[in-house]
């Protein structure tokens, strides 16, 4: 299902700019298995969203500027489906 690979990539994306392993554009595509174009697109869409992030050549990775916490939680009928937490 589309919303939840979505979901799902966003979170993976999430953890890896708040543990700053995303490496270059170019490492990050890979560890997400997207295109290096589809990662730009998701970092400008977190950014438009007004998430904190930037990228870091000392660290060589994204980072993010303040504290971020991200959680996704699907419910059908009052019952969790899917929680996905990301951290600060």
């Amino acid at each position: 299902m589309k919303l939840l690979d979505d979901i799902n990539l966003i979170s993976r994306l999430d953890n890896l700019i708040r543990t700053k392993a995303t490496g270059n554009p170019k490492q990050l595509s890979e560890r997400l298995g997207v295109s290096e174009r589809h990662t730009y697109r998701l970092i400008n869409e977190l950014k438009n969203m007004g998430f904190p992030v930037e990228y870091s050549r000392s660290k060589d990775s994204y980072c993010y500027k303040g504290d971020v916490k991200i959680h996704f939680e699907i419910k059908v009928d009052e019952q969790k489906v899917l929680n996905v937490r990301g951290g600060n």
